[in-house]
């Protein structure tokens, strides 16, 4: 056995053991993610994510940041950045000891997984009435998410973020977990 399987072994061993975190449910599914991107003249870039199994991207707000933003959380689960947040987000759900053998078995993971979310994209562009422009980046990824609440221990915010407490459209958050696939979306799919 090599020893990504038995590191993963262990992990599922220690999660039945432990019992996985109440707070951390696993949701299977294929969903997409959209990374957006809001620059103007006047402020830093504000970078946040969010997923669901549907898209449409002619639906968001197109008036200013505050009701693109509010809109987009209507519609999207809010996705965590997994540079700031993965390792406190994994010893939240399935332990300390766990996180760290996997942490130390997949040292690149979470390199390979923001990788492939910039890689395997769809881009696309709107300007908001106001004169901020949205870049967004869409991915289709189907895997295993944990679905946690927006007041978890283990999610970590940025200072690219808005404070996610100060977005009441924003009550769970999904966490990749074990992602299988990654895609480009059909423009039909998103439009």
């Amino acid at each position: 056995m090599n020893k990504s399987w038995l590191v993963l072994l262990m992990l599922l061993i220690n999660t039945v053991l432990k019992g996985q975190s109440p707070d951390c449910k696993i949701v299977k599914g294929t969903f997409f993610y959209v990374e957006f991107d809001i620059r103007s003249k006047s402020s830093y870039p504000l970078i946040m994510a969010g997923i669901n199994d549907s898209l449409s991207i002619n639906s968001f707000s197109k008036e200013d940041v505050n009701s693109f933003i509010s809109g987009f959380y209507r519609k999207m689960d809010y996705v965590p950045d997994l540079y700031a947040g993965y390792a406190n987000m994994l010893k939240e759900c399935i332990g300390k000891v766990a996180a760290d053998q996997y942490i130390k078995a997949h040292p690149a993971s979470v390199a390979q997984l923001t990788n492939n979310l910039a890689n395997r994209g769809r881009n696309r562009k709107i300007i908001l009435k106001s004169g901020e422009t949205v870049f967004l980046r869409i991915v289709k990824m189907s895997g295993d998410f944990w679905q946690v609440n927006k007041d978890s221990k283990g999610i970590s915010t940025t200072s690219n973020e808005m404070d996610i407490k100060e977005i009441p459209e924003i009550n769970q958050c999904y966490v990749p977990y074990i992602i299988r696939s990654f895609s480009k979306p059909l423009d039909k799919e998103i439009n």
